[in-house]
């Protein structure tokens, strides 16, 4: 497996040991180092970042605006998310099904969970991500003094995904 899935050490071919002592640094590596990498790159697909966006919040979908986004997968126009406005303060982001990797093998896109920020806003305002599927998640937007979602319109948000 490689990300943006979840693996173990084993996905990698388990531990390694030395066939022999290591002679030259410059040009070998000892099973403990690369076992050691291993286990943090199986680490990561737990609980990585996934997925990244700013978008700018408007009062209809047509003035929303996607301002960068970033994946483990990519940040091409073929896998950007797309955006759009349910109600007001409410925003649904669609990543992409299935995701290619930098080998060239389709992975199902599952997101998992997020969360995310307001981006230089004046305003405290407050997004709530909730995962609706795989690849979609609600951002519920409200000001910290008012309990009634706001469209927060002109206002970036930064959501990250896992």
């Amino acid at each position: 497996m490689v990300l943006p899935a979840i693996s173990t050490i084993d996905n990698y071919g388990g531990e390694l040991e030395d066939f022999a002592p290591v002679t030259d640094p410059t040009t070998d590596r000892a099973a403990a180092d690369m076992n050691a990498a291993m286990a943090d790159v199986a680490m990561l697909g737990h609980c990585g970042i996934r997925a990244w966006c700013r978008f700018t919040a408007a009062a209809s979908t047509g003035a929303m605006v996607l301002v960068a986004h970033d994946a483990m997968w990519g940040n091409t126009d073929a896998v950007k998310p797309t955006l759009a406005r349910s109600s007001s303060g409410v925003f649904t982001l669609t990543w992409p099904t299935s995701v290619t990797d930098e080998l060239g093998d389709a992975h199902t896109l599952v997101l998992r969970a997020g969360w995310g920020n307001a981006y230089g806003a004046s305003n405290f305002y407050e997004p709530r991500v909730t995962t609706v599927s795989a690849n979609v998640v609600t951002v519920t937007i409200k000001n910290s003094t008012d309990a009634t979602p706001n469209d927060a319109a002109t206002f970036n948000f930064d959501i990250f995904m896992i």
